[in-house]
């Protein structure tokens, strides 16, 4: 998946003595770049997938660079595919894992967060198929946390599925 992201971040440098001190704070404003998203998986039925990936991506704004990644699981349902039709291509996706994030001004980092949390969750819809490829679109939000950061991702793309197997 890959597409046009909004992102913010804020956070402190990776030192206990200076987290939560004004004075050390680093804010990246809303800003807008790309992003993306590789994921592998396989479906437990047709309404239900899962899958390990990586998403990440890199703004800037005012000067600094916001930049992040995470490895994370991914959850995919499709709630109405046995409506048929339409209802079947719509979705509901769920991610969580682990990654990092920074914060920079030039070379220098003003505040980092390694090991952060991370999670997200989104809509997409794939309503054109070719061979065992399946396009659309999506929207997705993802929140990566941790005690000296915290940035915000809303990324609205487009999504290629391979479908295959027995």
């Amino acid at each position: 998946m890959g597409g046009l992201s909004s992102s913010t971040a804020r956070g402190y440098p990776n030192d206990v003595a200076k987290i939560g001190l004004p004075e050390y704070e680093a804010h990246a404003g809303v800003g807008v770049s790309v992003g993306g998203a590789l994921w592998i998986g396989g479906s437990l039925a047709d309404w239900l997938s899962l899958g390990v990936g990586m998403v990440g991506g890199s703004t800037k704004s005012g000067g600094l660079m916001s930049s992040g990644a995470a490895f994370s699981v991914r959850i995919e349902s499709f709630p109405l595919f046995y409506r048929g039709g339409a209802w079947r291509d719509a979705g509901l996706l769920l991610t969580a894992g682990l990654g990092g994030q920074s914060i920079k001004r030039g070379k220098e980092t003003l505040a980092q967060g390694e090991g952060t949390s991370a999670v997200g969750a989104g809509v997409f819809y794939e309503p054109w198929r070719w061979w065992h490829l399946s396009f659309g679109p999506q929207l997705e939000y993802n929140h990566q946390f941790s005690r000296s950061m915290s940035a915000h991702t809303l990324v609205l793309g487009v999504r290629t599925v391979f479908y295959g197997g027995p």
